[in-house]
């Protein structure tokens, strides 16, 4: 009887504390998604994409012939 009254207080406080991380952890990915969309539509908005914003051209293959 006295092992289920040591035992019973401790795996309660262990289940809430799981609980705290899981609701911490899933409160992260909430705000990790508002910020990434928050980026997303300012980048959309201000029209910077990779072709206005770096200067490139396709690579051309040069063959070395030697005699």
């Amino acid at each position: 009887m006295r092992k289920g009254m040591v035992k019973t207080p401790v795996i309660v406080s262990l289940l809430q504390l799981a609980v705290y991380v899981c609701l911490a952890m899933s409160a992260m990915l909430f705000v990790e998604k508002v910020y990434m969309a928050v980026v997303i539509t300012g980048v959309r908005l201000l029209g910077r994409r990779p072709e206005k914003r770096y200067k490139w051209e396709p690579m051309t293959i040069q063959i070395l012939v030697t005699e």
